[in-house]
């Protein structure tokens, strides 16, 4: 799991919906049980599947995201470069969702958005961005790298699509 995000003044989403770009946006990352290493999935088009969950500074959430206001909170423990902390007690994955609905999501077949960007991802990306208490994200904006210098706006650019196809999906 990681997360991306901009700053006080720019939004940190990897991925835009009908042009709109959220302030942060969370990967929850899967590799194929298929292949024994990471560098192994690496090299293959389906070695991984990321949930991207968007998510909306507010000032008060409507649906207070429980499990990830857990890991939100300790964010603020990590302020300095090489710091450390331990999440208790464990989640469960729907707790990290909220009021999300996980039976609408965009799919398509894309890379990794970190180096090396290979293409080994099957996205799932959903619309509806989860409303996440600003004072949480704040916690990212102050957090320093080993030059003390602020870690902000940890997004790739928005790539082109190039030739993909990317689905829609909806249970309703």
């Amino acid at each position: 799991m990681h997360f991306h995000w901009g700053s006080e003044s720019s939004k940190g989403a990897e991925h835009t919906i009908d042009g709109v770009r959220h302030d942060g946006e969370l990967h929850i990352v899967h590799k194929n049980c298929a292949y024994s290493t990471k560098s192994e999935a690496m090299c293959s088009p389906d070695g991984f599947v990321v949930l991207a969950i968007l998510l909306r500074a507010v000032t008060k959430p409507k649906v207070e995201p429980v499990g990830l206001n857990k890991i939100l909170q300790q964010v603020k423990q990590l302020q300095e470069f090489g710091s450390i902390t331990t999440i208790k007690p464990q989640m469960k994955m729907n707790e990290l969702f909220a009021n999300i609905k996980t039976d609408e999501f965009f799919s398509y077949k894309g890379s990794l958005t970190t180096p090396p960007c290979v293409e080994a991802v099957n996205w799932f990306v959903f619309p509806k961005a989860l409303e996440v208490g600003k004072k949480y994200l704040r916690h990212f904006w102050c957090l320093q790298d080993s030059y003390d210098k602020l870690v902000i706006n940890n997004y790739r650019n928005l790539q082109d699509i190039h030739d993909r196809t990317v689905y829609f999906r909806s249970m309703m």
